[in-house]
């Protein structure tokens, strides 16, 4: 087996997921050097604290200040309720790294063993929507940030803006800073620190949705492989326990064959009394019997091939009949 084709297996298939997931400092699988362990570290704490203190807080303080009034506070809710949403993602994926880092392990270790063809097409299949739904996920978060820098070269902005929420020129969500923004290049400078905000905030909203999607693809890859090896396995089993059956039949049959054959009467009577019991459980010969009702023979198959063909030829006669009349 080519251990680097199956490397290049296991990259292809959580590759795009783990680039993700690094991006914003959560792949649960921990790296032995520990500069990069440290980065790692890092580039969490600078996801949660952009997360928290650029976008969330901002974003529930403009909510209390527009409570009241419908329309504001639905317009707000379109990026508060995503933004906790993304702080509880992030804060559960921190909480079990070290629980997630085996269940990465038994992936990787069941791309690099050794699988039947079947088995590895069953895994690329699942493999594939997996990648699909990742690069759907990123393919959102990059339209989202064309749009939004669209809106702001262009002076025009998607939200509902009043001049409770934007005071001065429209920011890309609805929050509330101390800081004053209006003024260049403060409002450039906040521009700039919410769009990377908005980045890995929407890259830690889908990576872990398709990290638990990653999960459950591959489980489900894996029943079907199950299924599949237990399939080929009672098959082989039937084949298998099925010629024993026959050759012990054959064997039973020769043994009855030669007792009877046997000139015993030549014998002593000693010797010929060891063969009483062969000789009585001859009478009985050793088949296979379906529900103790009648052997499993060729013949009785045979006789259940030609009861049938009859059956059928009689009711086919039968809608002929019927069919004329």
């Amino acid at each position: 087996m080519d251990n680097s084709a199956e490397n290049n297996d296991v990259e292809w298939a959580i590759g795009l997921n783990r680039f993700m997931l690094k991006i914003v400092g959560l792949w649960p699988q921990g790296s032995k050097n520990q500069r990069e362990e440290l980065s790692s570290k890092f580039r969490l704490f600078f996801n949660v604290i952009t997360l928290i203190f650029i976008l969330t807080i901002p974003a529930l303080v403009s909510l209390i200040r527009v409570w009241g009034d419908m329309i504001l506070v639905i317009d707000n809710l379109q990026y508060t309720l995503p933004l906790l949403i993304t702080t509880l993602k992030v804060f559960i994926m921190w909480y079990n790294k070290e629980a997630l880092s085996p269940l990465i392990k038994m992936i990787v270790k069941d791309w690099t063993k050794i699988k039947m063809k079947e088995e590895k097409s069953v895994m690329l299949k699942q493999a594939k929507i997996t990648r699909f739904l990742a690069m759907c996920g990123l393919f959102m978060i990059l339209l989202t940030l064309l749009i939004t820098l669209s809106s702001m070269f262009s002076g025009r902005t998607l939200r509902y803006v009043t001049n409770l929420t934007d005071p001065g020129r429209p920011l890309a969500i609805q929050v509330y800073y101390l800081h004053d923004t209006s003024n260049s290049p403060k409002y450039e400078l906040t521009y700039l620190v919410q769009m990377v905000a908005l980045t890995t905030s929407g890259l830690s909203y889908t990576a872990v949705d398709n990290f638990l999607g990653l999960l459950i693809l591959h489980i489900c890859g894996q029943m079907e492989n199950l299924h599949l090896f237990l399939s080929m396995f009672i098959l082989t089993f039937c084949l298998i326990f099925g010629f024993l059956f026959l050759e012990i039949m054959a064997i039973s049959d020769k043994i009855h064959r030669a007792t009877y054959e046997y000139v015993w009467y030549t014998l002593e009577p000693k010797a010929a009394r060891n063969l009483i019991l062969i000789m009585l459980r001859a009478k009985k010969p050793l088949n296979i019997t379906a529900g103790k009702t009648f052997p499993m023979t060729m013949a009785t198959f045979c006789n259940l091939l030609k009861t049938s063909a009859d059956y059928i030829s009689v009711l086919l006669a039968r809608r002929a009949i019927a069919r004329d009349q």
